[in-house]
């Protein structure tokens, strides 16, 4: 027998140190006011009196419940969705039905973490979108990507690149993606853990600065493992939050986007910038959904315009399911064809068959409003336990984790 062999045969190999410690020592539980407080939002106001940050409208919300709310959305400028995805190559199936269970297209996916094993065949991943990402230099377990919709033309934006350092090491991609009248700069970022918070802060206000001049609506996403709910409490963490509003930058993720049985922190985030002399009149939405594809839950922002209404396409198709397959045989069964020997003329006997079955296709197939989010293969069953594996999830994270003792 090998040693690696005996090794899995060991008790508690393949728990982490911090699970054994847990199991060893104890652990101490977050409770339900840890995850669910805005105190975060509070103390920036106090700091900031911005009226995006006074109408934000921030939440968590499993799939089911996202759908309700934007069911009916006509008026979302842009949309952008952020997860820590933890390798792209591991997790690339979950992501596209987990996305596909939303009834919202987003426009922009931001990827932090996504691994750089195999990246090249995963421009196709997502249909319609096109695929940029950046790898890490050091290693293989980082990177970013970012899918955007081919309806924009899109830019990298190379001089906006954030430099690693010995204390900071940092994946980051810029881009400019134009939509008509849209546009938008476009940041993911990768920062490691553990590392230099004043750098890092350095390293960005000159980045942000460059954004600032150019006075285009920006929005920053990634996992930045600095947690901001230690904003009145650790100095780096309050410096860092205090640059990005003196930059005009809003932190729009407000609560706890890792949470652990022993931790909640806000460690994911999206930075929203608009000019301040800007005309634009629009709303913000964003908040944190109940996933369990990886550690972190996925974010996203919707910016709302609050007068244009945009034009959805409907589209139609045909069902051909087994009752209308059933219609169709009888139908066809049920046809008089006899009137077809009484012609003499050939063409015209074929184009009474032809307009015999056209009529008998067209009444059991008729053409039905498709639905945006409709895919073929994912068949109701599917979606069925993805929205109960997903309520599940914020049942065992709000429940069983967060509660003050286990059961």
């Amino acid at each position: 027998m090998s040693v690696s062999s005996c090794l899995l045969d060991m008790p508690f190999y393949s728990i982490s140190t911090a699970e054994l410690c847990g199991v060893l020592f104890g652990k101490s539980k977050v409770v339900k006011d840890d995850v669910c407080n805005n105190r975060f939002l509070n103390n920036i106001l106090s700091v900031c009196n911005n009226s995006i940050f006074k109408e934000l409208e921030f939440t968590y919300c499993t799939d089911d419940e996202f759908n309700r709310m934007y069911e009916c959305e006509s008026c979302v400028e842009l949309g952008v969705f952020h997860i820590n995805i933890r390798s792209l190559n591991k997790n690339h199936r979950v992501l596209f039905l987990f996305l596909h269970s939303l009834k919202l297209d987003f426009d922009v996916i931001v990827l932090s973490e996504i691994w750089n094993y195999n990246l090249e065949f995963y421009h196709n991943v997502f249909p319609n979108y096109h695929f940029h990402f950046v790898v890490s230099e050091t290693s293989n377990v980082c990177a970013v990507g970012i899918y955007v919709k081919n309806s924009f033309v899109v830019h990298e934006l190379d001089h906006l690149r954030i430099p690693s350092t010995a204390e900071n090491i940092i994946e980051n991609l810029w881009l400019e993606i134009i939509n008509g009248n849209k546009k938008y700069i476009i940041g993911g970022i990768y920062r490691h853990p553990n590392q230099n918070i004043d750098e890092f802060n350095n390293l960005l206000d000159n980045c942000l600065s460059m954004i600032y001049k150019t006075k285009t609506p920006c929005i920053i996403a990634g996992d930045i493992n600095i947690d901001l709910i230690r904003y009145n409490s650790h100095n780096p963490t309050s410096d860092f939050v205090n640059n990005l509003l003196f930059n005009n930058f809003l932190p729009i993720i407000i609560m706890p986007t890792r949470i652990t049985d022993s931790s909640a922190t806000l460690v994911d985030h999206i930075y929203y910038y608009d000019d301040s002399n800007s005309k634009r009149n629009v709303n913000i939405k964003s908040g944190n959904l109940w996933c369990d594809l990886t550690d972190h839950l996925p974010n996203y922002i919707l910016i709302l315009n609050k007068h244009i209404k945009t034009k959805q396409n409907v589209r139609f198709v045909k069902i051909f399911s087994d009752s209308n397959i059933d219609k169709f045989k009888k139908l066809i069964s049920a046809t008089n064809w006899q009137q077809l020997y009484l012609l003499d003329d050939v063409d015209s006997a074929y184009q009474c068959f032809e307009d015999s079955v056209t009529k008998c296709y067209h009444t059991c197939f008729p053409l039905t409003k498709l639905s945006r989010k409709r895919k073929m293969w994912i068949t109701p069953g599917l979606k069925l336990s993805s929205k109960h594996k997903n309520k599940l999830y914020k049942k065992w994270l709000t429940s069983k984790t967060l509660s003050d003792e286990l059961n």
